[in-house]
Parts: C-alpha cells; sequence; structure tokens
C-alpha cells in the first residue's frame, strides 16, 4: 500500500504490524527451545534466546522509526506532500480492525503463557490498535479541511506530521525492550526495588528457620529469574533436610510473584577473618614433655681409718 499511496504514515504503521506478525510466526518455532533443560553444556539453558529476540526486534524498530522520523521531517521542510486521502482511509480502517483482532488474540494467550515475549506483544498490538485509530482519524481531518479555503494549505502536510506523532509515540516501546534486552544478556541484577522485594519475601519465609541471609544473587534472563541466596546459621551447623525443606517454601512463594523462578539456597563458606592468638606447635619440632632432674647425693668426705 506504500508504493500506492506513498504515504509515509502507511509506512510506519505497516513496518510495526508486519514486524509483530513476523516475530509471532518465530516466536512459534522458538518455544520449544525454551523448555529445553538446563544442563554442564548450557547452565543456563536456552532462555537467553528469548532476550536475544527481543533484542533484535527492538534493533530493528529503532533504526526502522528514527528513519522514518528523518524522511518526514524533510518532507515537511520541503512542502509536505499530495497523497490520495481516500485510499488512505480504507486502508488504515482495514488496519485498525486487523490491530484489534491481533490484540484480542494477544490477549488470550497472555492469559494461558506467562512470559515476558506474549507481555511485550500484548502492549505492542494494544499501541497498534490506537495509532492505527489515530491515522485514520488524522486523515479524515483533511475531507473538512478541503471546504475551507483558510486551512486548505494544511493538506499536505498532514500525512508528514502524523507518520511524525506515530513514530514518538512508538519510540519508547521498543527502547524500553532494547535496554531490558541487553540488561539481561550481561546478566545485571533486576532494579532496587525488585532486590528488595524479593529481600521482603524471604525473610517472611525464613522465620522459624536458623539461617539468615547474606546475600542475594538475582538474575534475569528471558522468562527465567535465577536466584541464589548466600545463608549462615548461628551455630555453623546445617541439617540438609531442613535446608531443602525452606528452599521448597521459598520457591513456592517466589513463584507465586514471579514466573520462572528457580531458587537455590547456598551455604555461605567464606573464611573468617578472625585469627587466634593462641600459639601453634610446629608439626616438625614436637614440644619436648619436662622431665624431673632428680637431685644429686650429697658428697660424703673421706674419713681417715684409727688404729
Amino acid at each position: 500500500m506504500y508504493f500506492a499511496t506513498h504515504s509515509h504514515a502507511i509506512l510506519i504503521d505497516g513496518v510495526y504490524d508486519g514486524m509483530d506478525v513476523v516475530i509471532l510466526a518465530a516466536y512459534q518455532m522458538l518455544i520449544p527451545l525454551l523448555y529445553k533443560p538446563v544442563s554442564e553444556k548450557v547452565p543456563y539453558g536456552f532462555a537467553q534466546v528469548e532476550s536475544l529476540f527481543i533484542l533484535i526486534k527492538g534493533s530493528i524498530l529503532i533504526l526502522v522509526t528514527l528513519l522514518v522520523i528523518y524522511n518526514n521531517i524533510v518532507d515537511i521542510l520541503h512542502g509536505g506532500s499530495n497523497l490520495d486521502t481516500g485510499l488512505i482511509l480504507w486502508f488504515e480502517f482495514a488496519l485498525t480492525v486487523f490491530c484489534v483482532a491481533g490484540w484480542l488474540l494477544m490477549r488470550h494467550l497472555s492469559r494461558r503463557l506467562r512470559t515476558p515475549m506474549i507481555k511485550v506483544e500484548v502492549i505492542t498490538w494494544k499501541i497498534d490498535v490506537f495509532l492505527s485509530l489515530g491515522a485514520f482519524l488524522g486523515f479524515g481531518m483533511e475531507l473538512p479541511f478541503r471546504h475551507y479555503d483558510v486551512l486548505e494549505w494544511t493538506i499536505p502536510y498532514i500525512d508528514p506530521v502524523i507518520s511524525c506523532v506515530i513514530a514518538a509515540l512508538m519510540l519508547p516501546e521498543p527502547t524500553k525492550a532494547f535496554i531490558k534486552a541487553i540488561r539481561e544478556l550481561v546478566l545485571m541484577a533486576p532494579p532496587e526495588d525488585k532486590i528488595e522485594e524479593i529481600r521482603t519475601i524471604v525473610t517472611d519465609g525464613l522465620r522459624g528457620y536458623p539461617y539468615d541471609v547474606d546475600f542475594i544473587d538475582a538474575v534475569r534472563t528471558g522468562r527465567r529469574l535465577w536466584i541464589s541466596l548466600y545463608v549462615t546459621t548461628p551455630s555453623n551447623l546445617m541439617n540438609i533436610r531442613q535446608l531443602k525443606e525452606a528452599t521448597d517454601k521459598l520457591r513456592a512463594l517466589l513463584s507465586a510473584r514471579y514466573v520462572g523462578v528457580y531458587l537455590e539456597l547456598v551455604p555461605d563458606v567464606a573464611p573468617e577473618t578472625s585469627i587466634s592468638t593462641e600459639p601453634i606447635a610446629s608439626p616438625e619440632s614436637p614440644a619436648v614433655p619436662e622431665t624431673t632432674v632428680p637431685p644429686e647425693a650429697p658428697v660424703v668426705p673421706e674419713t681417715s681409718l684409727i688404729k
């Protein structure tokens, strides 16, 4: 439709909707790979493939959006463009109906599949609905403008202005997805508020257990949230059965709040800094026990014999 109308608004809207369809089709082939178990060769599984997928999608959409904004600014500076508004209105109406159907489908899938990719798609399709509807209403403004000579000069600028508005409204969404995917691929920790939320849940869950959490190591890769809790105990002794019981309890609590939780409680075995001041005998020179020396016998002086 872009080649028939040369409308940049149709181009940017069509690129976003087409990218959503391509990503959704490719994602269906990616799902079996995401459920493969972890192994020594792939310790994090294939969860990061989803983050890589989102990174590629976000980078492409950011690049296309910036190019469209640049081209529309050039068109505005050169006097705008004259287009067949009637054909564009019919296309935007059909595209709005298509986006509504896609948004309803993604909303239905999100209730069954609690995955980061589906959540992103629900938001993206919802934005597409409003932007397509906004483009339809924006181009519809040309019809009354033709009946007023004072506003007729604005008609060539309708398409580039609407294109810039659509692109500017769409740009934050792929930018956020791009930044989030980068954080996951480099194994950065979640935001501080998430860490504090995890700490609160863990502290409440460990009540009644002789464990203190010294450090929380949390990493999000795709749909998996890896949490390692380094714990200590006052007695320096740990019951393995009790440790497993506490791990299962915390995993259940965190799974009710987050998706794809992988939890482990790790005994903190950091070396102690205190140094004993008692002397230590060298193994090469064992201590010799003290022996009691008997006193010397008194010397009896010689006496002469008396005849």
